[in-house]
């Protein structure tokens, strides 16, 4: 289970004197230290107030758990398999972490451009382009440099499937490009477009 504080808890189950070795106390350790998220348990079977799962058929047994969820049941003593467990939960987290930061980036505004650079110094000709049409159809806009995050940069193409800078988000939806930008703008749609995307999001 999670402890209190819901973390994913890895608890080792195992028998007095019989599995519980230096080395397996020293890989505990230096899990903890690599993988501080996560909770360390040692399980004595033996105890009389000992939780014991069902499947359980021998020792040691290591499972990893998130609340009732067991995520990896592993049995007998298998470092290598509980690191490659601890290691894809822990990628699996950072992932799940960096959509949510892309998800509040791009509704960090009613109206945001992520480009190249900033509204007062772009620094390429099409996040030039953008900030001048927004700025000449009068739309408020927030701004975010690509450059100075190769995280966000590389994330937010994968996430909203858009391989080019700069990108236009209106109340965190992808609205396009600069060539859609200015196609908008050419046909005086632009400020119509985004003032109705503004509005249905408010209905």
């Amino acid at each position: 289970s999670a402890d209190a504080r819901g973390r994913v808890v890895v608890e080792l189950f195992y028998r007095p004197g019989q599995e519980l070795t230096e080395d397996t106390i020293e890989f505990v350790r230096a899990a903890k230290t690599f993988y501080p998220q996560f909770a360390f348990k040692f399980t004595d079977v033996g105890a009389s107030n000992a939780s014991l799962p069902d499947r359980l058929s021998g020792t040691p047994t290591v499972t990893v758990r998130e609340g009732d969820n067991v995520l990896h049941w592993i049995e007998g003593w298998k470092p290598r398999e509980i690191t490659n467990a601890l290691e894809t939960i822990s990628l699996s987290a950072k992932e799940h972490g960096l959509r949510d930061e892309l998800h509040r980036l791009v509704s960090s505004e009613k109206v945001m451009l992520f480009m190249k650079g900033d509204k007062t110094n772009p620094r390429c000709h099409f996040s030039s382009g953008a900030v001048r049409i927004l700025q000449s159809a009068g739309i408020e806009f927030g701004t975010y440099d690509i450059l100075s995050n190769e995280t966000v940069r590389a994330g937010l193409k994968e996430e909203f499937k858009w391989p080019t800078y700069p990108q236009l988000y209106v109340k965190g939806e992808l609205v396009g490009g600069f060539d859609i930008l200015k196609a908008l703008d050419e046909t005086d749609q632009l400020k119509d477009e985004i003032g109705r995307l503004l509005k249905a999001e408010e209905e």
